[in-house]
């Protein structure tokens, strides 16, 4: 029989964060040719250990204020999606449904523009996680499409310097952050030895560099199997500072992931959080320590990525 056990805090007992990943500002199609009213978006949803909500449906309203990050709605929208195994969602601003607005009528001149998302992680439209970012760039094709540029007029004289304004209020500290995400992937390879006493990296890994503070979020999947008989052993993302190569731990230390591996080839998954390490270089990846007797040797593709946070 194969099983999976993690051990793990009760999901029902968690509340979840929306981490944003990308706002992309590029839209389709080029300069020149008319615009599209859509913006990219991509978010990775975690919980409150910043474990990845994988494969789950959640609702999601936008919100595009003018001026300030509590503005005025000038557009808004609600999305309904899923995450895919990796938790990461993908819409496209603009292509929801509409409740306030269009984005054809926004004026991107008259920025500044802030995109608020507010989410419900159980798939509805009680909004529980809210969130605002500003849009540092215009969006340019669609600011473009507002209007056809006359000729540049010539250069005028120089005015002169005005009076320096006063210093504006420390703005409030902004939201947790995300400072690097990485992927890695790949035909795993080779066997994976039995009777092991240490975990061994599984597939392709990634090298992640961190300062005093920051936390390393990640998932993977892996494909195993045996070509007779099982084995069993523990997995889970792993690390190993690049100055002691050989000592590999498991994010989760002894709440690892057990599980049982037969002939057939199944997809194996990791999902961890983990902060407190000292500043440095480390090689993160997904681990197996495989105490069977029987070497793991029938494998096949591996997917992963990891993030830092502050």
């Amino acid at each position: 029989m194969k099983y999976n056990t993690t051990f793990t805090t009760s999901k029902t007992k968690m509340k979840f964060l929306f981490t944003g990943l990308l706002l992309c500002l590029l839209l389709q199609g080029n300069i020149f040719a008319q615009a599209p009213n859509r913006i990219s978006y991509q978010a990775v949803m975690t919980d409150t250990l910043d474990l990845p909500i994988l494969n789950a449906t959640v609702g999601i309203k936008i919100s595009v204020l003018q001026g300030s990050a509590s503005g005025t709605p000038v557009f808004v929208e609600t999305h309904t999606t899923t995450t895919n195994g990796n938790g990461l969602i993908s819409i496209q601003i603009g292509n929801g449904t509409p409740l306030i607005g269009n984005m054809a009528s926004v004026d991107w001149s008259m920025g500044p523009y802030f995109v608020k998302t507010e989410t419900d992680p159980n798939g509805g439209t009680s909004y529980s996680i809210v969130g605002t970012s500003e849009l540092l760039s215009v969006p340019y094709a669609l600011y473009s499409a507002n209007g056809t540029p006359g000729p540049a007029g010539p250069q005028g004289p120089a005015g002169p310097t005005g009076a320096t304004g006063p210093a504006g209020a420390t703005g409030p500290a902004g939201p947790q952050g995300i400072v690097a995400m990485q992927t890695f992937n790949g035909f795993i390879g080779g066997s994976i030895a039995g009777n092991a006493v240490s975990y061994v990296f599984v597939g392709p890994t990634v090298s992640v560099t961190i300062t005093a503070g920051q936390k390393i979020v990640g998932a993977a999947t892996a494909t195993l199997a045996v070509t007779t008989g099982t084995t069993f052993g523990k997995i889970g993302l792993c690390y190993a500072n690049v100055l002691n190569p050989t000592s590999i731990n498991n994010f989760v230390g002894g709440s690892y992931t057990a599980v049982e591996i037969d002939i057939t080839r199944d997809t194996y998954s990791a999902t961890a959080a983990i902060s407190g390490l000292p500043a440095g270089t480390y090689t993160v990846g997904f681990g197996i320590q495989n105490q069977g007797a029987t070497a793991i040797t029938n494998t096949d593709y591996l997917n992963g990525w990891v993030m830092v946070v502050n």
